[in-house]
């Protein structure tokens, strides 16, 4: 059609929940966009501008992803000048394993509750903090209290990329372990004593 200006795809849930939205190119022509299937990388970050990857070693973008959303009915809305369409796609589960939709749902859930609890430990800690020392080495002028802060920090994220995958790993579609469970809890509590 004629003209630019900003385009949007929004991806909800059939109680209307946001799951994701892109800011699209708005240039004439036709764009092939697609949804990965997730929440965003940022559970805060708004429309996110979208952007197509074509990689010549990889046939994914290694770059750091959200969760898969569960198996259910999504709606797509595509919003540009002045017009909007709407079509309803099915998410449907791997028909090889062996899941129930509770499972997907707890394991969604759960993510989200790690992926906020992330946002948390950044907010409070600082995007950064901690983390530019590499493996094994520590900021010398660090507390003992941020030093704990940092590990509970470091093993939620592990949590989270064990069952999300990161880079060339693949994640899990089962629900988290009991394990996994507990080290969040744990992260959870710490980060709790410290801001009180």
């Amino acid at each position: 059609g004629p003209g630019g200006g900003d385009a949007f795809l929004r991806v909800t849930r059939a109680d209307g929940e946001v799951v994701r939205e892109y800011e699209l190119p708005g240039g004439e022509g036709l764009h092939r966009v697609n949804w990965d299937l997730r929440h965003p990388a940022r559970l805060d970050a708004g429309p996110e501008p979208w952007q197509g990857f074509s990689g010549e070693r990889y046939h994914r973008n290694l770059a750091n992803r959200g969760h898969f959303v569960s198996p259910g009915s999504y709606t797509l809305t595509l919003e540009a000048r002045g017009t909007t369409v709407s079509t309803t796609v099915e998410v449907r589960g791997d028909p090889e394993m062996p899941l129930t939709q509770a499972q997907y749902e707890e394991r969604e859930a759960f993510l989200t509750d790690v992926q906020l609890l992330q946002q948390e430990f950044a907010d409070t800690l600082g995007s950064a903090a901690g983390f530019g020392y590499g493996r094994g080495r520590q900021d010398p002028n660090m507390s003992d209290e941020d030093r704990a802060l940092q590990q509970h920090r470091r093993a939620v994220m592990g949590v989270y990329n064990a069952l999300n995958g990161g880079g060339i790993r693949q994640g899990s579609l089962y629900p988290p372990t009991a394990s996994q469970r507990t080290v969040v809890e744990a992260a959870r509590q710490a980060l709790k004593e410290h801001q009180q």
